[in-house]
């Protein structure tokens, strides 16, 4: 698996350098790990983990407003995989957890009941006036309660791009 993530990583960059795309080395492991959501989906899980629920059965509505991205429209990613590469399906999986992980991606995280719920209440809107470059996206999340409260919560940039570096004190040495 090291070998052929190392080849998938070299594959990514060497196409990204033939395109003129900055090739990261985040974007580069994320397109080849599980435990890692696509290059556009850390700004919804970030946005969707700051909710900050206790209790997530009282959401009655979730709006995510994202860049215009089709391709990563997914409500209902057909296995957990497949949940990558979704702006819903991070997002629902940071509502209810908290964080999203290695185990956020799996058939069964995926096809459990609460999940299932939640995704249907997400609405998508992909919005042409958001950029969908990595410097300049963002997304913002509304959380309609059981009580009509909203929370609104936006990540311009989540913790570990660029402009937002892993704060010292959050780093763990391997």
């Amino acid at each position: 698996l090291a070998a052929a993530s190392s080849r998938c990583r070299a594959w990514h960059i060497a196409r990204c350098v033939a395109t003129g795309v900055p090739a990261t080395r985040s974007a580069a492991v994320s397109s080849v790990s599980p435990e890692r959501s696509s290059f556009c989906s850390p700004p919804a899980c970030e946005a969707a983990g700051e909710v900050g629920l206790t209790d997530p059965s009282r959401i009655r509505r979730v709006e995510l407003r994202t860049p215009a991205m089709p391709y990563i429209d997914r409500p209902r990613p057909d296995t957990g995989l497949d949940g990558k590469f979704s702006w819903q399906y991070p997002a629902a999986v940071a509502l209810l957890d908290g964080e999203v992980g290695p185990a956020s991606f799996t058939d069964a995280r995926r096809f459990s009941g609460d999940i299932v719920d939640i995704l249907d209440r997400i609405v998508l809107i992909g919005d042409a006036a958001i950029s969908g470059r990595m410097d300049r996206m963002h997304v913002a999340i509304m959380v309609e309660l059981d009580d009509a409260t909203c929370i609104t919560r936006r990540c311009d940039a989540p913790v570990g791009s660029w402009s937002r570096p892993v704060p010292p004190d959050r780093l763990v040495r391997a």
